[in-house]
Protein backbone atom coordinates (compact mmCIF):
# COMPACT_ATOMS: atom_id res chain seq x y z
CA UNK A 1 0.00 0.00 0.00
CA UNK A 2 1.05 3.46 -0.55
CA UNK A 3 0.55 6.50 2.11
CA UNK A 4 -0.56 9.67 0.11
CA UNK A 5 -0.23 13.01 1.91
CA UNK A 6 -1.38 16.50 0.14
CA UNK A 7 -1.09 19.28 2.42
CA UNK A 8 -1.75 22.03 0.08
CA UNK A 9 -4.95 20.82 -1.73
CA UNK A 10 -7.35 22.98 0.64
CA UNK A 11 -8.65 26.27 -0.36
CA UNK A 12 -10.61 27.01 2.93
CA UNK A 13 -9.95 29.73 4.95
CA UNK A 14 -10.55 30.12 7.89
CA UNK A 15 -13.67 32.37 9.13
CA UNK A 16 -12.12 35.08 11.54
CA UNK A 17 -9.22 35.66 8.94
CA UNK A 18 -11.49 36.23 6.28
CA UNK A 19 -11.77 40.35 6.51
CA UNK A 20 -8.03 40.54 7.59
CA UNK A 21 -6.92 39.56 4.51
CA UNK A 22 -5.72 41.54 1.61
CA UNK A 23 -7.99 41.38 -1.20
CA UNK A 24 -5.51 42.04 -3.98
CA UNK A 25 -3.55 38.51 -2.45
CA UNK A 26 -3.62 35.65 -4.70
CA UNK A 27 -4.31 32.82 -2.08
CA UNK A 28 -5.92 30.52 -5.09
CA UNK A 29 -2.36 31.18 -7.42
CA UNK A 30 -0.45 29.16 -3.92
CA UNK A 31 -3.56 26.72 -3.27
CA UNK A 32 -3.45 23.22 -5.42
CA UNK A 33 -6.91 22.21 -6.36
CA UNK A 34 -7.36 19.06 -7.50
CA UNK A 35 -4.26 17.11 -6.24
CA UNK A 36 -6.41 14.72 -3.85
CA UNK A 37 -8.64 13.47 -7.03
CA UNK A 38 -5.46 12.96 -8.93
CA UNK A 39 -3.70 10.67 -6.49
CA UNK A 40 -6.86 8.79 -5.29
CA UNK A 41 -5.59 5.35 -5.95
CA UNK A 42 -7.00 2.15 -5.54
CA UNK A 43 -4.78 0.21 -2.47
CA UNK A 44 -3.57 3.80 -1.26
CA UNK A 45 -4.36 6.13 2.09
CA UNK A 46 -4.58 10.03 1.91
CA UNK A 47 -4.21 11.83 4.40
CA UNK A 48 -5.17 15.61 3.93
CA UNK A 49 -4.84 19.08 5.53
CA UNK A 50 -8.22 21.15 6.07
CA UNK A 51 -6.83 24.77 5.41
CA UNK A 52 -5.53 26.83 2.95
CA UNK A 53 -1.37 26.37 3.69
CA UNK A 54 -1.29 30.55 3.70
CA UNK A 55 -2.57 29.28 7.76
CA UNK A 56 -0.19 26.70 8.48
CA UNK A 57 1.68 25.42 5.62
CA UNK A 58 2.35 21.80 7.35
CA UNK A 59 5.23 21.10 4.43
CA UNK A 60 7.00 23.74 6.69
CA UNK A 61 8.91 23.02 9.69
CA UNK A 62 7.15 23.77 12.81
CA UNK A 63 9.69 25.87 14.13
CA UNK A 64 9.78 27.97 10.85
CA UNK A 65 13.18 27.43 10.12
CA UNK A 66 14.95 25.50 6.99
CA UNK A 67 16.56 22.38 7.76
CA UNK A 68 18.70 22.79 4.94
CA UNK A 69 20.27 26.23 5.51
CA UNK A 70 19.46 26.74 9.41
CA UNK A 71 18.01 29.70 8.75
CA UNK A 72 13.70 31.32 8.60
CA UNK A 73 11.95 31.10 5.60
CA UNK A 74 11.21 33.43 3.41
CA UNK A 75 8.40 35.88 3.58
CA UNK A 76 6.43 34.14 0.82
CA UNK A 77 7.44 30.22 1.78
CA UNK A 78 7.18 30.06 5.54
CA UNK A 79 4.88 28.12 7.97
CA UNK A 80 2.33 31.23 7.96
CA UNK A 81 3.17 33.25 4.60
CA UNK A 82 3.46 36.74 4.44
CA UNK A 83 3.42 37.80 1.08
CA UNK A 84 1.97 36.18 -1.99
CA UNK A 85 3.94 34.41 -4.77
CA UNK A 86 3.87 38.33 -6.47
CA UNK A 87 4.87 39.58 -3.50
CA UNK A 88 1.35 41.32 -2.56
CA UNK A 89 0.84 40.90 1.04
CA UNK A 90 -1.22 38.39 2.08
CA UNK A 91 -2.80 40.50 5.09
CA UNK A 92 -4.19 44.20 5.22
CA UNK A 93 -2.07 46.60 7.53
CA UNK A 94 -1.84 45.46 11.08
CA UNK A 95 -3.78 42.34 10.26
CA UNK A 96 -1.14 39.91 10.70
CA UNK A 97 -1.51 36.88 12.95
CA UNK A 98 -0.27 37.28 16.51
CA UNK A 99 2.54 34.40 17.81
CA UNK A 100 -0.74 33.25 20.09
CA UNK A 101 -2.61 32.98 16.99
CA UNK A 102 -0.18 30.97 15.01
CA UNK A 103 0.57 28.74 17.81
CA UNK A 104 -3.63 28.09 18.07
CA UNK A 105 -3.75 27.55 14.71
CA UNK A 106 -0.38 25.05 14.52
CA UNK A 107 -2.29 23.38 17.85
CA UNK A 108 -5.60 22.92 15.36
CA UNK A 109 -4.15 22.40 12.10
CA UNK A 110 -0.59 21.15 11.74
CA UNK A 111 -0.08 19.17 14.70
CA UNK A 112 -2.97 17.10 13.99
CA UNK A 113 -1.87 16.55 10.16
CA UNK A 114 1.62 15.12 11.35
CA UNK A 115 0.09 12.78 14.26
CA UNK A 116 -2.05 11.35 11.98
CA UNK A 117 0.85 10.90 9.21
CA UNK A 118 2.74 9.19 12.34
CA UNK A 119 -0.26 6.75 13.31
CA UNK A 120 -0.66 5.22 9.57
CA UNK A 121 3.24 5.11 9.66
CA UNK A 122 3.38 3.01 12.45
CA UNK A 123 1.10 0.53 11.31
CA UNK A 124 3.96 -0.63 8.50
CA UNK A 125 1.67 -1.60 6.13
CA UNK A 126 2.46 1.05 3.73
CA UNK A 127 5.65 0.76 1.32
CA UNK A 128 6.23 4.01 0.79
CA UNK A 129 5.21 7.83 1.09
CA UNK A 130 4.33 9.76 -1.54
CA UNK A 131 3.35 13.97 -0.83
CA UNK A 132 1.49 14.84 -3.25
CA UNK A 133 1.50 18.65 -4.92
CA UNK A 134 0.53 21.17 -7.69
CA UNK A 135 3.33 23.16 -9.05
CA UNK A 136 2.50 26.11 -10.57
CA UNK A 137 4.02 26.67 -14.61
CA UNK A 138 6.82 28.74 -14.56
CA UNK A 139 9.49 29.69 -11.66
CA UNK A 140 8.19 33.56 -12.35
CA UNK A 141 5.44 33.39 -10.21
CA UNK A 142 7.61 33.15 -6.98
CA UNK A 143 8.42 36.93 -5.73
CA UNK A 144 11.82 38.03 -5.61
CA UNK A 145 13.07 35.25 -8.39
CA UNK A 146 14.56 37.78 -10.68
CA UNK A 147 14.24 35.62 -13.48
CA UNK A 148 12.44 35.07 -16.71
CA UNK A 149 9.51 32.70 -17.02
CA UNK A 150 10.73 29.42 -17.24
CA UNK A 151 9.20 26.36 -18.16
CA UNK A 152 8.83 23.54 -15.53
CA UNK A 153 8.73 20.15 -16.46
CA UNK A 154 4.98 18.23 -16.25
CA UNK A 155 5.78 16.11 -13.53
CA UNK A 156 8.68 16.85 -10.56
CA UNK A 157 10.01 14.13 -8.11
CA UNK A 158 11.93 14.74 -5.13
CA UNK A 159 13.98 12.49 -2.60
CA UNK A 160 15.86 15.39 -1.23
CA UNK A 161 18.83 14.83 -3.49
CA UNK A 162 20.55 15.86 -6.89
CA UNK A 163 19.70 15.63 -10.79
CA UNK A 164 20.27 12.59 -10.65
CA UNK A 165 18.84 11.58 -7.30
CA UNK A 166 22.06 11.49 -5.50
CA UNK A 167 23.24 13.44 -2.58
CA UNK A 168 23.19 16.60 -2.77
CA UNK A 169 25.78 18.87 -2.32
CA UNK A 170 24.46 19.78 1.23
CA UNK A 171 24.28 16.54 2.73
CA UNK A 172 20.83 16.17 3.18
CA UNK A 173 19.64 12.62 3.97
CA UNK A 174 18.13 10.92 1.03
CA UNK A 175 14.47 10.21 1.56
CA UNK A 176 14.18 7.34 -1.18
CA UNK A 177 16.79 5.02 -2.92
CA UNK A 178 18.27 6.78 -6.15
CA UNK A 179 17.52 3.65 -7.97
CA UNK A 180 13.83 3.64 -7.45
CA UNK A 181 13.22 7.28 -7.83
CA UNK A 182 15.21 7.04 -11.54
CA UNK A 183 12.94 4.16 -12.38
CA UNK A 184 9.68 6.33 -11.20
CA UNK A 185 11.00 8.98 -13.73
CA UNK A 186 11.64 6.93 -16.61
CA UNK A 187 8.05 5.44 -15.72
CA UNK A 188 6.69 8.89 -15.79
CA UNK A 189 8.81 9.75 -19.28
CA UNK A 190 7.50 6.27 -20.71
CA UNK A 191 3.82 7.81 -20.81
CA UNK A 192 4.67 10.99 -22.44
CA UNK A 193 5.57 13.24 -19.41
CA UNK A 194 8.78 15.46 -19.12
CA UNK A 195 10.23 14.28 -15.19
CA UNK A 196 12.77 16.48 -13.51
CA UNK A 197 13.87 14.52 -10.76
CA UNK A 198 15.06 17.38 -7.62
CA UNK A 199 13.86 20.04 -10.03
CA UNK A 200 12.29 22.51 -9.40
CA UNK A 201 11.94 20.94 -5.88
CA UNK A 202 13.95 18.19 -3.94
CA UNK A 203 11.02 18.55 -1.23
CA UNK A 204 9.86 19.49 1.74
CA UNK A 205 9.39 18.77 5.70
CA UNK A 206 7.30 15.99 5.16
CA UNK A 207 9.56 14.06 3.62
CA UNK A 208 12.30 15.25 5.29
CA UNK A 209 10.58 14.59 8.43
CA UNK A 210 9.61 10.82 7.70
CA UNK A 211 12.33 9.48 5.62
CA UNK A 212 14.27 7.35 8.42
CA UNK A 213 10.72 5.69 8.96
CA UNK A 214 9.66 4.95 5.52
CA UNK A 215 10.99 5.72 2.00
CA UNK A 216 9.64 8.69 1.02
CA UNK A 217 8.93 10.89 -2.46
CA UNK A 218 7.77 14.16 -3.39
CA UNK A 219 5.38 14.64 -6.25
CA UNK A 220 4.77 17.89 -8.39
CA UNK A 221 2.45 17.94 -11.20
CA UNK A 222 2.26 20.82 -13.40
CA UNK A 223 -1.21 22.67 -13.32
CA UNK A 224 -1.02 23.16 -16.64
CA UNK A 225 -1.78 19.59 -17.10
CA UNK A 226 -5.17 19.87 -15.53
CA UNK A 227 -6.11 23.58 -15.02
CA UNK A 228 -6.75 26.19 -17.29
CA UNK A 229 -4.08 28.91 -15.29
CA UNK A 230 -2.44 28.63 -12.02
CA UNK A 231 -5.06 30.54 -10.56
CA UNK A 232 -7.82 29.06 -12.85
CA UNK A 233 -10.42 26.29 -13.40
CA UNK A 234 -9.89 22.51 -12.96
CA UNK A 235 -10.29 20.48 -16.05
CA UNK A 236 -12.36 17.29 -15.23
CA UNK A 237 -11.19 15.07 -17.96
CA UNK A 238 -7.89 16.40 -17.27
CA UNK A 239 -7.71 14.82 -13.68
CA UNK A 240 -9.28 11.81 -14.56
CA UNK A 241 -6.45 11.17 -17.27
CA UNK A 242 -3.64 11.85 -14.93
CA UNK A 243 -5.88 9.73 -12.01
CA UNK A 244 -5.25 6.78 -13.83
CA UNK A 245 -2.17 7.48 -15.89
CA UNK A 246 -0.28 7.94 -13.07
CA UNK A 247 -2.32 5.25 -10.45
CA UNK A 248 -0.37 3.00 -13.11
CA UNK A 249 3.02 4.57 -12.62
CA UNK A 250 2.75 4.23 -8.87
CA UNK A 251 0.73 1.33 -8.34
CA UNK A 252 1.77 -1.29 -10.74
CA UNK A 253 4.34 -0.04 -13.33
CA UNK A 254 6.88 0.63 -10.94
CA UNK A 255 6.50 -1.42 -7.79
CA UNK A 256 8.78 -4.47 -9.34
CA UNK A 257 11.41 -1.61 -9.28
CA UNK A 258 11.17 0.12 -5.90
CA UNK A 259 10.75 -4.28 -4.95
CA UNK A 260 14.29 -4.40 -6.24
CA UNK A 261 15.76 -1.90 -4.42
CA UNK A 262 14.55 -3.11 -0.63
CA UNK A 263 11.09 -0.95 -0.56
Amino acid sequence: MILISVPHGSSVVPKSLKKRLNQKANLREIAEPGIEKIVKWPGSKIIAAGFHQCFSNVNRFRNNIDLRTGEIYAPQMGVFPELDFRGEPIYRPRSHLSELEKEELLSKHFDPFYRKLEKEISTGKYSFLIDAHAMNSSFSNYAGSGKDPVKRPDIGIGNNGGKNADPHADGGELTMHPGAVCAIAQSIRSIGYSCGINSPFRGGAIIQTFASRIPCLQLEINKNLYMTADDGEIIPASIKKLNEVLSEVFMEATIANLLAFGI
